[in-house]
């Protein structure tokens, strides 16, 4: 999870951004929740831009950029058009999947719970 960088490209400069343990812990501590994050991002063909903006302001944040959610969230509404803003907009999964655990499914295991 960790060591994962993004590089987001933010009206024209792009800004480099770190996932580590203090991003995750403020991200979690102010209410974001990755995993439905990412759920609402693979379930549609647009992801809720409500959430992206969210998303991007935290990674844009850590990145050096001072930008708002609403900033972000209007931008994203009024040039979605722009290429900039579709890349963002069609990576919000992938995105989203730096907050996320890496778990490899295992074929044919089973968890054995054992009640007492």
């Amino acid at each position: 999870m960790f060591n994962n960088v993004a590089k987001i490209k933010w009206q024209g400069k792009e800004y480099t951004c770190e996932v580590n343990m203090k991003l995750v812990q403020l991200m979690e501590s102010n209410g974001f929740n990755a995993a439905v994050t990412n759920a609402r991002c693979s379930a549609f063909g647009v992801p809720p831009l409500s959430l992206v903006a969210e998303m991007l302001h935290w990674l844009l944040s850590a990145g050096g950029c001072s930008v708002t959610e609403e900033e972000i969230y209007s931008e994203l509404m009024h040039n979605s058009s722009d290429a900039d803003n579709l890349e963002i907009i069609k990576s919000a999964q992938a995105l989203s999947e730096l907050f996320l655990p890496k778990i490899k499914p295992v074929v044919g295991s089973k968890v054995d719970a054992k009640k007492k």
